[in-house]
């Protein structure tokens, strides 16, 4: 059995991107626009389901709800400022290396085509261990377990939807800079986030979200 990451894309993100690998694997090569547009469609999905979903879950929570839009808006403008600059000019070289990268972030699971990727095992079966405890409630939620097992989930995010993503790209001295400076924004905005959201949140309100992030750690 392995362990995934997964969620679905919106039904006209998907179908785009279907499009684009299977005209790619023909020998079609994208626009830079239509390249674009993906890219940051899929850091809109993520943010959405990683955060904005969450916020849903957390209305009544003004603290709470406001600690997740922060990141969210963060996170967001950080990434379409990196990836317009990033993806200004696009050889036909990188767009191999990026289609061949999309491939490897497509899920088909049991219940249809998602976008995430294959967790090693220990770590999937520790997020998925961890996630379960807390959705139970047969007992206090393991906050402190819950802390490092989200924060492991943005490290493994990081290294599979962002690393991955942009070791796809031939970048110079500057980009290279400003690849490391907004991973480093992100990743430690992400960390502060999950400690404190974890931290001051309800018995129930933490159940709920454990809910949700359990329904995309995937097995079979």
């Amino acid at each position: 059995m392995n362990h995934y990451f997964g969620f679905a894309l919106a039904d006209d993100h998907q179908t785009r991107l279907d499009t684009l690998l299977a005209g790619h694997a023909q020998g079609v090569y994208s626009s830079q626009e239509e390249i674009s547009q993906l890219a940051i469609m899929g850091v809109d999905g993520v943010v959405k389901v990683l955060a904005l979903d969450v916020i849903e879950i957390l209305k009544g929570d003004q603290e709470g709800s406001s600690l997740l839009d922060v990141v969210a808006k963060l996170v967001t403008s950080t990434m379409h400022v990196l990836l317009r600059q990033l993806l200004g000019k696009v050889t036909r070289a990188e767009q191999d290396n990026l289609a061949a990268y999309m491939l490897r972030r497509r899920v088909d699971a049991p219940q249809g085509r998602l976008f995430g990727y294959r967790m090693p095992d220990a770590d999937g079966q520790r997020l998925r261990t961890v996630l379960t405890r807390a959705v139970e409630g047969t007992e206090p939620a393991p906050r402190a377990e819950l802390i490092d097992a989200m924060n492991l989930f943005i490290d493994l995010t990081t290294t599979y939807c962002y690393d991955e993503f942009t070791a796809c790209l031939e970048l110079g001295f500057v980009k290279r800079k400003l690849v490391d400076v907004s991973r480093a924004t992100i990743r430690t905005a992400g960390h502060r986030t999950v400690r404190q959201l974890i931290g001051q949140v309800s018995e129930a309100q933490l159940r709920d979200i454990s809910r949700h992030y359990q329904h995309m750690m995937l097995a079979f």
